[in-house]
């Protein structure tokens, strides 16, 4: 109970569906139970990893921010040698995941780990951290699909590029919530450098292109009706997600983060399993 507290268990329903949406592009039939299996571990140790990470670094600045100050660790209810035990099993979980999927999977293993490690140290120096965040969670679905078919995808491409800029849009919304803390201690982030109303327009934007993202990839693997439906739900949720939140109101951030995405994440999986299935 104590690691799923640390790492947020029910975020992973964002994430999650991501990986499986990459199995499902290039998979011309359900693959085997494993490699369903060897995604799933690969997907939950990663973002154990990278979580725990983001609590090691920031745990001085979560400390500080009124907001996280009662975070496990920066509270003491766990210690940081056992986060960093739980974070290098993980990662072996992960990298033995990979291996057991491919060889390519494997030695690309690293590579995401590497932006496991480096995304909770870019806001220290740099406002496009958000993006950067993105990245790293682009690695589902193009990882999803190099389970199955290890070589390169253009539609598995596409969908690591919504994934960014969809992350990366909502990761500006939550940030918004720290603006002043931020701003105060120094830290980088998009809201900061360039103020709460303009942030809320860069991340409106991010959501479109990641909008279109998805109509395009609708057209390239020709979806069916349901593709499409799903899709419209999608869009309503990504239109709520904004309308609620404001530069003069932030008292719902976390519904916008939460519950927008948490429905965008179902909605977008759900056109692709229909799309797939029939």
């Amino acid at each position: 109970m104590v690691l799923l507290k640390l790492i947020r268990v029910k975020e992973s329903v964002f994430a999650l569906p991501l990986a499986y949406i990459g199995v499902l592009l290039v998979a011309e039939e359900s693959p085997p139970l494993s490699v369903w299996f060897f995604v799933t571990m690969a997907l939950i140790s990663a973002r154990t990893v990278g979580m725990c990470l983001n609590r090691i670094f920031d745990k001085d600045i979560d400390a500080k921010n009124p907001r996280t100050a009662n975070r496990m660790l920066p509270s003491g209810e766990i210690s940081v040698s056992k986060v960093v035990g739980y974070t290098i099993g993980f990662a072996g979980l992960f990298v033995f995941s990979a291996y057991m999927l491919n060889a390519l999977c494997f030695y690309l293993s690293f590579l995401a780990l590497f932006l496991l490690v480096t995304y909770s140290l870019v806001k220290r120096v740099s406002s496009t951290s958000h993006l950067y965040l993105g990245l790293t969670e682009a690695c589902a679905p193009i990882g999803g699909a190099l389970a199955v078919y290890p070589h390169f995808s253009p539609t598995a491409a596409l969908m690591g590029l919504y994934v960014l800029l969809w992350i990366a849009g909502f990761d500006i919304i939550y940030s918004c919530q720290d603006f002043s803390f931020d701003k105060q201690n120094k830290l980088y982030s998009i809201p900061v450098k360039f103020g709460l109303k303009k942030a809320l327009i860069i991340s409106s934007l991010l959501h479109t292109m990641a909008v279109l993202i998805l109509f395009i990839t609708g057209i390239l693997v020709q979806a069916n009706l349901f593709y499409w439906l799903c899709l419209l739900v999608a869009c309503g949720f990504f239109i709520w997600q904004h309308a609620i939140v404001s530069e003069k109101n932030l008292t719902r951030v976390n519904a916008a983060f939460f519950i927008a995405n948490r429905n965008i994440s179902l909605s977008v999986f759900a056109a692709f399993v229909l799309n797939f299935i029939l």
